[in-house]
């Protein structure tokens, strides 16, 4: 899909698309330094599977917070996904930089986004996200980006929802005839997510405002948050047949690489 640039007037262009043909290759070579790591791309895993092989020594790893943060989830299982979670991410981007795992070292940027502290590299894209039971991790070795799961069983109201994140074409797109309610409404809101998480911004009020579809849309900067990029491109693609992903970046990609522990 070609887009025109739209900076003169204040927009960022927002085109969203679908990946079908997701190929999913094994990461552990890569992770035990026996294959090359690739990019742009994303990481499954499930926590409940691979809680023990990822975090042997998982608590060195993570910061005092993170510790005391996977202490205080009021079900076990959610504190061990999220130190696997955070884990994988210490590791891949050990990988990433040819850092030792223990020597990574995570801050807070914008509203509190993580950015690597060391061993510095400012072209280096990360972004975390996970839901029930699999996380999912975006790479770029050279461009920001911004990465959401979500399980398409997940209990939600969706009616209370869709006036508080949709524009009324969206709402008519995820309430058209047929099946598929559940994916149509999550295919937009992993977009949206992944376009905030770009930005840094976060979910806000302004999830209406702005709108995901598929082929090309427009916003304008200020509701976007921050500093948006003039474009963004948002890939959505499905994992297995409960859950749905979506990618969003500054620039087209051609190639997508996806690994699965």
């Amino acid at each position: 899909m070609e887009t025109t640039s739209d900076t003169s007037t204040g927009n960022t262009v927002i085109t969203a698309a679908w990946l079908n043909e997701i190929q999913w290759l094994d990461g552990w070579d890569i992770l035990q330094g026996k294959a090359n790591l690739r990019y742009p791309c994303i990481w499954l895993a499930d926590p409940a599977e691979h809680a023990s092989p990822l975090m042997p020594n998982g608590p060195a790893l993570l910061s005092d917070e993170e510790r005391l943060r996977a202490s205080r989830f009021h079900h076990a299982t959610h504190g061990v996904r999220f130190q696997a979670a955070h884990t994988l991410l210490r590791m891949l981007l050990a990988r990433a930089t040819d850092a030792a795992e223990q020597d990574v070292r995570l801050g807070k940027g914008h509203h509190n986004k993580p950015v690597l502290l060391h061993p510095h590299d400012a072209a280096l894209g990360f972004n975390l996200s996970y839901t029930e039971n699999q996380i999912m991790i975006g790479l770029h070795d050279r461009l920001p980006i911004g990465a959401d799961i979500e399980w398409l069983l997940r209990p939600l109201d969706f009616e209370m929802m869709l006036q508080a994140c949709f524009s009324n074409r969206e709402i008519e797109f995820i309430n058209s005839a047929g099946e598929g309610v559940h994916q149509r409404f999550f295919t937009l809101w992993t977009r949206k997510e992944a376009a905030l998480k770009l930005t840094g911004e976060g979910i806000n009020e302004q999830l209406p405002a702005f709108e995901v579809l598929d082929g090309e849309n427009r916003a304008r900067k200020e509701i976007m948050g921050g500093r948006p990029p003039d474009e963004i491109y948002l890939y959505s693609f499905p994992i297995g047949t409960d859950f749905i992903g979506s990618l969003a970046l500054p620039a087209r990609i051609s190639t997508l690489w996806c690994y699965h522990l």
